[in-house]
């Protein structure tokens, strides 16, 4: 089973859905 890195629409509306709820703060900590 081949997994593509591709996101798909949905799931990049899900992805950024889920950033907005989070303080952004959070967000940067977890970026290095």
């Amino acid at each position: 089973m081949e997994y593509s890195l591709t996101l798909t629409a949905n799931e990049v509306n899900y992805l950024l859905g889920v950033l907005n709820q989070r303080p952004y703060a959070e967000v940067e900590a977890l970026i290095p």
